[in-house]
């Protein structure tokens, strides 16, 4: 049974509150009436680059701006003054971009420092986790704010690094000869088991990298992927997949875009988010916690999955849920 909602009845002030429960208690009819995300994407033309995090999608228009959607409190997602901007990362409490001067700006700025990028120069490439920001440098080196309680921030001493990514407990760093590196924390906070996700040292010919949240993923130059770390789910399945391009990881699950525009997918799904086989034209991909975005040819986004649990709800949407 499917029922619709104004924006100002009290079932939206519940969401507001409650959201991961009723989110977990409602299923999407039909995804093109979905939550807030899907009626925002569905207004995005000109994308050139995306990130997904846990609360936020955020898109970079070929005009160097940079559009969002997600968290209701809006100075965590605040870019509307951004410009200038040629790359875009999320994480959980943040936004970064990096402009073309080779400064770095972000949406935050608290007192553990993950936002303080204002004096970084000559930044090339930028990654981000939940509570820090990383950025790389042109001479290969790579800078790190933010709180550092698991040695995330440890990467003064990295150099020939030509790509870095984050999740929120760790770093990665992709070197010029291809090998990888990552740092920090390699315990599972809910159990202490360690699932190796930082021994990346022996991978070689890597071209590019992605980190989940207790998982490490790497695309050989001849299209194959290789993965470490927490299997549970299946997250690290992914031998067999041929002509891979680019990764993206999420908490349980793995995404690899292949060459011809299409998309596989391996790990947890209990929120759909590794239904994708039916996706084309897809030329980039970036996950959340518990879903992913796609950027289309066309310059347009479409995401599968669950994100924020807390949406922004000032505008007067409908929103259509199925019991």
């Amino acid at each position: 049974m499917s029922d619709s909602y104004g924006a100002d009845t009290s079932f939206i002030q519940a969401f507001r509150e409650h959201g991961n429960m009723i989110s977990l208690q409602y299923r999407v009819k039909q995804r093109k009436e979905n939550l807030l995300y899907l009626s925002v994407l569905s207004e995005w033309q000109n994308i050139v680059s995306i990130s997904a995090s846990t609360r936020f999608i955020a898109g970079l228009k070929s005009d160097g701006t940079v559009v969002t959607v997600g968290d209701t409190n809006k100075s965590k997602r605040n870019t509307k003054d951004w410009h200038g901007i040629i790359d875009v990362v999320t994480a959980s409490f943040h936004i970064v971009g990096l402009k073309s001067d080779g400064t770095v700006v972000s949406t935050e700025n608290k007192k553990d420092g993950r936002g303080k990028t204002s004096d970084w120069k000559d930044i090339v490439d930028i990654a981000a986790g939940a509570f820090h920001t990383v950025g790389l440098k042109s001479d290969g080196t790579v800078i790190t704010v933010g709180w550092n309680d698991n040695g995330r921030c440890d990467t003064k001493d990295w150099r020939d690094i030509i790509a870095i990514t984050a999740c929120s407990q760790r770093t990665v760093g992709l070197r010029s000869n291809g090998t990888v590196i990552a740092v920090g924390y390699v315990e599972d906070y809910t159990d202490d088991i360690y699932y190796q996700q930082c021994e990346t040292e022996d991978w070689q010919d890597i071209v590019s990298v992605a980190a989940g949240e207790q998982h490490t993923v790497g695309v050989r130059k001849d299209g194959t992927v290789i993965a470490i770390g927490d299997n549970r789910s299946g997250q690290c399945n992914t031998k067999d997949w041929q002509d891979i391009v680019s990764v993206a990881a999420g908490v349980q699950h793995t995404v690899g875009l292949k060459s011809n525009g299409t998309v596989v997918a391996t790990g947890d799904n209990n929120n759909g988010q590794c239904d994708i086989n039916d996706w084309q034209d897809i030329i980039a991909i970036s996950c959340g916690c518990y879903g992913i975005a796609g950027l289309k040819t066309d310059g347009t986004v479409i995401e599968q999955g669950i994100f924020s649990t807390k949406y922004d709800l000032d505008e007067d949407y409908t929103l259509s849920f199925t019991k």
